[in-house]
């Protein structure tokens, strides 16, 4: 698995990994709690496999582990099973606009653009000034 614990219902896809079979073989799975079909996939020339499984708002809070089975190979002997992993809830720190922080009600995302066309009209008027005196002198 990519991630030990995941916070459902922020974007987040869990990775699903398996190691061990053979170069080509079909390679099926299922993630449990809720029972999750992982389409069968042929494991890559090192005999390694993986799914992208989303984890929505609606995906069952707890721990999940994920079955796999080649069909040449079998089931993943437990020395490559590291498919367990826990679902939690979001928290106040995690629900806000999308950084990982708390939403204050409060949006200055128009902030630095606006500063920025003040700094970029008063120097342009400042040339402008400059260029004037110049002429006149």
């Amino acid at each position: 698995m990519k991630y030990k614990s995941v916070v459902r219902g922020t974007g987040v896809s869990q990775i699903v990994y398996g190691t061990g079979f053979k170069p080509g073989e079909s390679v099926s799975g299922t993630v449990h709690s809720t029972s999750i079909p992982l389409k069968a996939t042929a494991a890559d020339a090192s005999g390694n496999v993986s799914w992208s499984v989303p984890i929505g708002a609606s995906f069952e809070l707890g721990s999940h582990s994920a079955d796999l089975s080649g069909s040449d190979s079998g089931a993943v002997s437990a020395a490559n099973n590291h498919t367990q992993f826990t679902v939690t809830a979001a928290t106040a720190t995690t629900t806000g606009g999308g950084n990982g922080l708390a939403d204050t009600g409060s949006n200055t995302d128009w902030a630095l653009p606006a500063l920025f066309g003040l700094f970029l009209a008063g120097g342009a008027a400042m040339m402008f000034a400059r260029r004037k005196r110049s002429a006149k002198a």
